[in-house]
């Protein structure tokens, strides 16, 4: 986002908050720890979810990925790209800030999924022994329950077919629900 603050030549814009409540071109210290810290557990609750829905997306690894990323662009980016919010009606150039969060959001998705298909090449066992690596997270109750309700789903995912076909019908309703208006606020604000 630092590159969009430099493209943006108009100072007066120095200190007006974005739609995510932060000082343009002010960069502090617990700003930055809180941005990592929110994508360190938005992470997380990603390969939690993407191995729970695994089972449902395509065979191939890399198609997974593919589809995975466009998942989570399309869930993220619909509380993102809003063609009036600040982000896209005041920082220039506006086709800069729409590829670097489409970059983000895509990049995020693929490389979760393709980081837990390589823990999986790993460590091929059972799913409840996925769970292992949740254990430090045993005291922050809602993330090692959103871990246990992810593994409990690749475990059911994995023995029922018509979980796997719910599975796979919930993703459709995902990318129709979000992916086509998030699609259609990104050709506002382009256009």
């Amino acid at each position: 986002m630092r590159l969009l603050v430099i493209t943006t030549a108009d100072d007066r814009l120095n200190g007006a908050l974005t739609d995510d409540d932060a000082a343009v071109n002010r960069f502090t210290l617990g700003g930055t720890v809180g941005l990592v810290f929110f994508i360190g557990l938005a992470g997380i609750g990603l390969a939690w979810l993407y191995l729970g829905a695994r089972r449902s997306l395509p065979d191939s690894a890399a198609i997974r990925a593919a589809v995975w990323a466009v998942l989570v662009w399309s869930v993220t980016g619909s509380g993102v790209f809003d063609p009036d919010g600040f982000d896209f009606t005041r920082l220039r150039p506006v086709w800069l800030g729409v590829l670097l969060f489409s970059a983000l959001f895509l990049a995020m998705g693929a490389l979760v999924a393709l980081g837990v298909e390589r823990f999986l090449d790993r460590y091929p066992s059972h799913p409840v022994a996925l769970g292992l690596p949740l254990l430090p997270l045993v005291p922050v109750a809602p993330a090692a329950v959103g871990g246990l309700l992810a593994l409990a789903g690749a475990w059911l995912s994995e023995r029922f077919r018509a979980v796997r076909i719910l599975g796979t019908l919930v993703m459709v309703g995902f990318a129709l629900n979000w992916g086509l208006p998030t699609a259609a606020n990104v050709i506002r604000i382009l256009t």
